[in-house]
């Protein structure tokens, strides 16, 4: 998709078709770098905005050109090249043909200006035009830059920390691995910026156009992006912990493995974005319409999902804290989508999110249980086990009160391990002289225990027929056999009636 065009004001560059002026200065007579850099070292700051004309108005391009001498960047700390700062050294007649003012935008002109590690510590370059500058590693700390010209600017590894660029045009700039930290971006234009590896955390991005953007790696954290705009920008593997997305639109945004802790998200546009293994724990997501987004094995526990609507299909069959092994926060990820599939009513996805969540519980008690008796804890290590083992049997009979089948089949299996048990111990005998012991063989006696087994499910006193208990380990056998009995079948009760329910 294409981005709109800017509205905002950009001057066209010099016509690279036009004539050559012969009059201009060939490069060997360009000003003295390592004397301009020592004047700039020597004048106090009100005399510097005065040498930095002297010395764009020197150059044969009308440029500005400090790159750094022995390893030292221009030193313009705290110079102020502010309009108001320009005023005195500006006239009618002056303006018109100075290199170093840009008449349409009202400001100083520092177009491809080459100031690469210059030292610009709270410099005041309001409005100025800095497009295609070069400002790799430069220092701007504190600078007020705001609705400074810096498209397609190199910013590279700049310090920018506190500075304020509200409202400043930055379309196309390198800010890779720069120092944004509390800097002020309030409105700024970002569209197709290269922001990689930055650090921007604590920054005001509020309104900030950040269309098509490449972020990726880059620090937000605790950052205030509300209303931002991130249509189709690469936010990837980026830090976003407690930043502020309210309302920002993130639609067509790739995500992939972003770290968006306790993140608020409410009211975000999110149509095709793409959060494939992000971390949405503790995240702000209530009211938000996730079905046309890629959330396949994120990471979701104690994320706020109410009133979220999402789809079971979605999630890719695991949370990526159960792919990771750390089944104690895929439990809460689980219970947040039962919850959510719950309110969005739809029951089949919220019985799958609980039977995953029980099955978390399990794996954590087994892991709990392997921990403590690694440091010899036996006591934590015995509880754990039991807990686990009560866990697998309630999965085995009943998938956790969800599978009719398994519970019947329970009742099946427990009704052929006793008829087994009756044969194998001879439990049984029939009725009448010589109280015949009913053994397997011949296999024309199964049949007398099959029915023996089947009466005395529901009958603890013994089967009123031929066939009578061999005994007092009999009795208690066939006790047994109708207490489980009773107990399954009342499970089996509570399942249907759970399904009916939901």
């Amino acid at each position: 998709m294409n981005a709109p065009d800017s509205t905002s004001y950009a001057p066209a560059p010099p016509d690279e078709d036009a004539a050559p002026n012969e009059d201009a200065a060939p490069d060997d007579e360009a000003p003295d770098q390592t004397e301009a850099h020592r004047r700039l070292r020597e004048a106090v700051p009100d005399d510097k905005p005065a040498l930095v004309m002297e010395l764009i108005e020197r150059h044969p391009e009308g440029r500005l050109v400090l790159p750094k001498q022995g390893g030292q960047g221009a030193a313009l700390a705290e110079v102020n090249l502010s309009t108001e700062a320009l005023g005195p050294h500006l006239s009618a007649e002056h303006a018109a043909d100075a290199p170093w003012w840009n008449d349409e935008q009202g400001a100083l002109r520092l177009y491809g200006a080459d100031l690469e590690g210059a030292m610009l510590r709270g410099a005041v370059l309001r409005d100025a035009d800095l497009r295609d500058a070069n400002l790799r590693g430069a220092t701007l700390g504190g600078a007020d830059l705001r609705g400074a010209l810096l498209e397609n600017a190199d910013l590279r590894e700049a310090d920018l920390a506190s500075a304020r660029l509200d409202e400043a045009q930055l379309g196309g700039a390198r800010l890779d691995m720069a120092l944004l930290e509390n800097a002020v971006l309030h409105r700024v234009y970002l569209r197709f910026a290269h922001v990689q590896y930055a650090a921007l955390d604590q920054a005001d991005l509020r309104e900030a156009d950040l269309w098509g953007v490449d972020l990726e790696g880059a620090s937000l954290r605790y950052t205030d992006l509300r209303e931002a705009l991130l249509h189709e920008a690469n936010v990837q593997d980026v830090d976003l912990t407690g930043s502020d997305l309210r309302d920002a639109d993130l639609r067509a945004a790739v995500l992939r493995e972003a770290d968006l802790r306790e993140t608020d998200l409410r009211g975000a546009k999110l149509d095709g974005a793409d959060f494939q293994r992000a971390v949405l724990q503790g995240t702000r997501l209530q009211s938000l319409l996730l079905t046309g987004c890629t959330i396949k094995h994120v990471y979701l526990s104690e994320a706020r999902l109410a009133g979220t609507r999402l789809n079971q299909r979605q999630i890719g069959g695991a949370l990526g804290e159960e792919l990771d092994g750390e089944y104690e926060a895929a439990s809460s990820g689980y219970l947040a989508l039962e919850q959510a599939f719950s309110d969005f009513g739809a029951p089949d996805a919220s019985r799958w999110a609980y039977i995953k969540k029980r099955r978390m519980q399990k794996l954590t008690a087994r892991q709990n249980a392997r921990r403590a008796a690694g440091r010899r804890d036996w006591r934590t290590a015995a509880s754990n086990g039991l807990s686990y083992a009560q866990a697998k049997l309630a999965e085995w009979v009943c998938n956790y009160g969800e599978s009719i089948p398994r519970t019947i089949a329970s009742i099946f299996a427990v009704y052929v391990v006793f008829v087994v048990l009756y044969g194998l111990t001879g439990s049984v005998v029939r009725a009448g002289p010589g109280a015949e012991v009913v053994h397997f063989l011949p296999l024309s006696n199964f049949d007398d225990l099959a029915t023996f087994g089947l009466i005395t499910m529901t009958a603890p006193e013994g089967p009123q027929v031929s066939l009578h208990p061999n005994g007092t380990f009999a009795h208690l056998l066939t006790s047994l056999h109708t207490l489980i009995t009773i107990g399954l079948t009342g499970l089996l009760g509570y399942v249907l009636g759970n399904r009916i329910h939901k």
